[in-house]
């Protein structure tokens, strides 16, 4: 067995240092998420860690755990990239 492990170089040409993009309609799904749960949860709103989306089903769920254990169909995406540029 091989497993990866999580740590960056400082080669600014390394592939794990470059940003991942994420299809524009997963965005869209997440910032609805999360707008949702904005609203819906105005008093005691407690600032997730991001969103994950079904790329299948464009299904989601708001998620407050530093390390999401992702399906295979699954893309996890931060609250930074979804506060982010809103269109």
């Amino acid at each position: 067995m091989v497993y990866a492990g999580s740590r960056r170089t400082e080669d600014p040409s390394h592939p794990l240092n470059y940003p991942v993009l994420i299809d524009p309609t997963i965005l869209k799904v997440a910032r609805q998420i999360y707008r949702d749960y904005c609203e819906t949860h105005v008093s005691n709103a407690k600032r997730p860690s991001g969103v994950v989306v079904n790329q299948l089903t464009y299904q989601g769920k708001v998620l407050f755990s530093t390390q999401p254990i992702l399906l295979p169909q699954e893309r996890f995406i931060p609250i930074a990239q979804i506060e982010a540029e809103n269109p």
